[in-house]
Order: C-alpha cells, then structure tokens, then sequence
C-alpha cells in the first residue's frame, strides 16, 4: 500500500507540477506579445510625433507670426482629419490648448507621445501622438484564451 500511495503522491504532484508550468507558460506567451507590441508601437509613435515636430519647426519658421491661425494647413501637416478614431495627432499650446487635432479622441487605454516644438532654443508647441491600446489588448486577451486552452489541453 505504501508503495501505491507514493506513487499516487508522485503522480499528483507531477501533475500539479506540469500544470503550473503549461499556466505560467499559457501566461507568458500573452504577456510577452502585449510588452513587445506596446513597446514597438511606443517607439513608432515617438519617432512620429519627432518627425511631425521638426515639420512644425519648419513651418513656424516660414510663418513666425501667424502659425497658429493657420489651422487646415496644420491640419494638412498632421495627416488631414482621420477617421481612425484609434489613433490621434494634435497640436497644442505651451498652455496644453489644442490648436488642431485630427480627431475628436482616442479610446483607453492609450499610449501618449508627446514632443516639443523648439523653434531655435525656445519651445512653442507640444505635439502629440495618441494610440489606443484597446485593438492591442482585444488581441492579447484573444492569444491568451487561445493559449490557456492550449495550456489546458496538455
């Protein structure tokens, strides 16, 4: 009977053991996917808002004094109005008033990129890149069920 009952106990825990490992790997695949996406879409959001940055410096250099009337023409800079609400680019004031903006919002969760306007030394404008991270997150909570039931099928 002992020898049963060790091994029973052996069984168990192996099982317990195995299950364990198939969650934190079932968890792990979405974590990671969500951190390297995140973080791609982070680094193409800045590298956008810098690009539409050194844009508006150019553009406030050949219009000093009157740039910031000139709103379909900023518009025009920022891409023209979108109707991805997924996604967002606006500029503002140094006081955060929105001069113009390719949509009305973002949904959240979002991720934000915001970069000076710097005309010489001085900074005039902010400009800001919004994504929201709501597809990104449907689609890992759809990668982890289908990995929890990978997991569970093992």
């Amino acid at each position: 009977m002992t020898g049963q009952t060790n091994h029973a106990a052996m069984v168990r825990s192996i099982t317990l053991i195995a299950g364990l490992a198939a969650l934190i790997v079932s968890l792990a695949i979405p974590a990671i996917y969500f951190e390297v996406s995140r973080s791609s879409l982070s680094a193409a959001a800045t590298a956008d808002a810098e690009q539409l940055a050194r844009a508006m410096t150019r553009f406030i250099a050949e219009n000093p004094t009157d740039w910031q009337t000139q709103k379909s023409l900023l518009l025009d800079l920022l891409g023209g109005p979108s109707a991805d609400f997924n996604q967002n680019a606006s500029i503002a004031d140094l006081q955060g008033r929105i001069i113009v903006s390719t949509s009305p919002g973002v949904p959240v969760p979002m991720l934000n990129q915001r970069v000076k306007v710097l005309v010489g030394t001085a900074a005039v404008a902010d400009i800001n890149r919004r994504y929201s991270l709501r597809p990104l997150a449907e689609r890992t909570a759809l990668l982890a069920l289908v990995s929890v039931l990978l997991g569970v099928a093992i």
